[in-house]
């Protein structure tokens, strides 16, 4: 996220550099406006997340399989914003006022976000089910995961007493836990 792909003293650098602004609000670094501080990161596979304050998710890096979530499959070696696909906001993920983005995550080749309305979206790579859209098509967006088991109407998340408040992303399978303390996995069950 420096701007540049220098990989000098192999393979990356020996200490760290600041991540510079990209989309972000900030003069020169992610992080750097005080009015919309940087509240949460999280790193995939070749590829890193970043929450503000106001809900807004960033990413960048790899993009190979779309994790990036910015409708391509262009590498970024600055943070751009993750757009917002089936998410209730105008143009990208969290720019929602009263839809916060409050979490993030990052899997092996895919992100996630949770919305303060405790509804799931998900993107990038999707060969095992990861995203739970009931599909293996990989997503340049954020998608809705879909309820499954839970008990909702269409999404997991999507009844008010029983919100997601949190889940997690591994290299091939997803997990979330909602208000009445049950938790729900899917994606890749070779290995149990």
């Amino acid at each position: 996220g420096n701007g540049t792909t220098d990989e000098t003293a192999p393979h990356g650098k020996l200490t760290p550099v600041r991540v510079i602004k990209g989309a972000y609000s900030g003069t020169t670094y992610l992080g750097d406006d005080s009015s919309n501080k940087i509240t949460a990161i999280n790193a995939g596979a070749h590829f890193g997340l970043a929450l503000d304050n106001n809900g807004v998710v960033y990413s960048w890096g790899y993009n190979n399989y779309y994790q990036l979530g910015d409708n391509t499959s262009t590498r970024r070696t600055s943070p751009v914003k993750v757009v917002k696909g089936a998410y209730s906001g105008t143009t990208y993920l969290g720019d929602n006022s009263s839809n916060k983005i409050i979490g993030i995550d990052a899997g092996n080749n895919l992100g996630g976000a949770l919305g303060s309305d405790g509804m799931l979206y998900l993107w990038g790579r999707n060969s095992n089910g990861t995203l739970a859209d009931g599909t293996t098509t990989n997503r340049s967006s954020p998608v809705k995961a879909l309820k499954g088991a839970y008990s909702g109407t269409t999404y997991i998340g999507d009844n008010s007493s029983n919100k997601v408040t949190e889940f997690a992303l591994g290299g091939v399978n997803a997990y979330a836990l909602v208000a009445d303390s049950k938790v729900f996995s899917w994606g890749y069950g070779d290995n149990g």
